[in-house]
């Protein structure tokens, strides 16, 4: 049996003592989550954690590291 191994970036964005949290619904009922996602082929993770900043909270971010 084959496993492949896809890395997620995810980001913790903090402002004023905050987290900003997504909230979706699923079969399993409603959830809150960090933004985050799979890194796509030839994305380095700093890309990824903006990208996915971007697509679900429609921010731009500074990563640090």
């Amino acid at each position: 049996m084959v496993y492949y191994i896809r890395l997620r970036a995810c980001a913790l964005i903090l402002e004023s003592d905050s987290i900003l949290l997504i909230e979706f619904n699923d079969e399993n009922g409603l959830h809150n989550n960090l933004p985050a996602g799979g890194v796509e082929p030839n994305e380095s993770v700093v890309e990824a954690v903006r990208r996915e900043a971007k697509e679900e909270a429609s921010i731009d971010v500074e990563v640090a590291l």
